[in-house]
């Protein structure tokens, strides 16, 4: 996983947020991806599918992500911030992605936020 490579997925994750689509969330996960969320987890297709569409029509969100650390040839660390509404939190999330698909999914505000 190269830093422009993270980057890419990044930007491919926001613009599905963006534009509330669900289908284009769902899209960038392998079948047999998981995602762990701050409010909640998805451990199969189904509850991927169910957590996405939440998110396209939850609240508006985005992601102010300022570093990538590629940790594997698989995956990278991104930092930044979470900015939704009257919200700005410090973020993190952890991914790993095989052929361009995310196998898993890991973001988080720290506790005591």
């Amino acid at each position: 996983m190269t830093t422009d490579d993270a980057w890419t997925i990044l930007r491919a994750l926001q613009a599905a947020i963006d534009a509330r689509d669900a289908d284009a969330l769902a899209a960038l996960f392998h079948e047999d991806g998981v995602l762990i969320g701050t409010t909640a987890d998805a451990r199969d297709r189904k509850a991927v599918l169910a957590y996405v569409a939440a998110v396209a029509e939850g609240d508006p969100f985005r992601w102010e992500f300022t570093d990538v650390v590629p940790f594997h040839e698989d995956g990278f660390a991104a930092f930044g911030e979470i900015v939704a509404g009257d919200l700005r939190a410090p973020f993190r999330l952890t991914l790993v992605a095989v052929e361009g698909k995310i196998r898993s999914f890991h973001g988080s505000i720290p506790f005591g936020f």
